[in-house]
C-alpha cells in the first residue's frame, strides 16, 4: 500500500489505490469521508505487539503447538514490520494532537527483518518434529480485496 514497488519500504508519502492489499478498503474509505468534509488521519499498523503476544506470530504458534503440523510459503522465510503496543498508543495520541486531514502513518518501530524460517524455528522448539512436520505451498501470495 505504502511501497511504491514491490520489496520497496513502506512510506506515508504513497499510496496506491490500486493495490492488492485488502486493507486499502479503509484508507479508500478515508479518502471518501475527507471528500465530504471530514477530518480523516490514517494510520496504518504494523504487528502490534507486547510482552504477551507477539501480532500474527502468536496465532501462528499456536496453531502450530495444537497440530504439530506447519505450512509455510516459498522458503518459509518472512519480512514482518512491527511495533510495540504502547508506540501505537502514543502515535494514535500524537496523530489526534496534530490534527492534520488527510496524513497517513506507518505505525513501525521495528523495520521489519527477513525472519528465521518458521519451520527451523518450530523445530528447534520442540513444536514439530523434522520428519514431516512442515509443508511447503507453492501458491503466489497475493492478497485480494473483496466487498
Amino acid at each position: 500500500m505504502g511501497a511504491a514497488a514491490p520489496g520497496q519500504i513502506a512510506t506515508e508519502d504513497f499510496y496506491d489505490p490500486n493495490t492488492h492489499n485488502p486493507r486499502k478498503a479503509t484508507e479508500n474509505a478515508g479518502a471518501a469521508a475527507a471528500d465530504r468534509g471530514v477530518n480523516v488521519s490514517v494510520v496504518r499498523l504494523a504487528q502490534v505487539h507486547n510482552t504477551v503476544k507477539q501480532g500474527f506470530v502468536s496465532s501462528l504458534t499456536r496453531v502450530v503447538r495444537e497440530k504439530g503440523v506447519s505450512a509455510y510459503i516459498g522458503n518459509g522465510t518472512n519480512r514482518w514490520a512491527a511495533v510495540h503496543v504502547l508506540d501505537t498508543a502514543r502515535l494514535y495520541r500524537l496523530v489526534l494532537e496534530k490534527y492534520e486531514p488527510g496524513a497517513r502513518y506507518n505505525a513501525v518501530a521495528e523495520e521489519g527483518r527477513e525472519s528465521s524460517n518458521f519451520r527451523t524455528c518450530w523445530e528447534s522448539e520442540g513444536w514439530v518434529t523434522p520428519s514431516c512436520s512442515a509443508a511447503r505451498v507453492n501458491v503466489p501470495a497475493r492478497a485480494t480485496a473483496t466487498k
